[in-house]
């Protein structure tokens, strides 16, 4: 049981992080920071100083309000990041690969733009955009609400390469922007504010 300790890394040079059930996991030191492993935190992540480099594991973070705090670097490469609290949780802004919110009743509130180049998916829970900026750069369905999504004023960027779809969900700001990408409706579909085609082709499909 991990209790309510504090585990910090403070090594100079790079290291690997065992996958282990944390409480509040810090990583202050100057090399990179590497997960071997799936893991979980369940009060508060923090990269005060160095990089972590997540590779291609899920990390848990089931601390409610503010879970995750990065002033070093965070490499997400091919991670999963998974918001699990079970009372209001800030998501942070940075870039994510994928990004998960999956807490039944749990209103999970963006504070600042970010960015997932693979997929976000709202599996539980709420997602409150606020007035922020989604950049989805992923290809594919890099969109996946299977609870639910609330857009308040914010803006959701579709930027994959590839052919993309755009989920069925209500929108505030629509924005298509990769030139040469095809970006086709997956379903009916509502913006209250304004749907920009930027750059690429918007395909709407037998769809309203």
């Amino acid at each position: 049981n991990e209790g309510t300790g504090t585990v910090e890394f403070t090594g100079t040079a790079d290291t690997d992080i065992e996958n282990e059930t944390y409480y509040n996991l810090i990583f202050n030191g100057t090399g990179t920071f590497t997960s071997t492993g799936d893991s979980t935190v369940s009060n508060v992540l923090t990269i005060t100083a160095g990089t972590f480099s997540a590779d291609n594991d899920t990390w848990y973070l089931t601390g409610s309000t503010t879970p995750f705090v990065i002033t070093g670097t965070f490499t997400p490469s091919t991670s999963t990041i998974s918001y699990e609290g079970a009372a209001a949780t800030n998501i942070i802004p940075t870039t994510y690969y994928n990004l998960t919110l999956n807490q039944a009743g749990t209103t999970f509130t963006s504070i600042g733009d970010m960015t997932v180049t693979n997929v976000l998916t709202i599996n539980a829970g709420t997602f409150d955009g606020s007035s922020y900026i989604v950049h989805l750069t992923g290809s594919g369905t890099p969109f996946v609400v299977t609870a639910t999504f609330t857009p308040a004023t914010s803006t959701i960027s579709y930027e994959g390469a590839g052919a993309t779809n755009i989920a069925a969900t209500g929108y505030y700001n629509l924005y298509i922007n990769k030139a040469g990408g095809i970006f086709t409706a997956a379903g009916n579909t509502t913006v209250t504010n304004v749907l920009t085609i930027n750059a690429g082709t918007f395909d709407g499909s037998s769809y309203i």
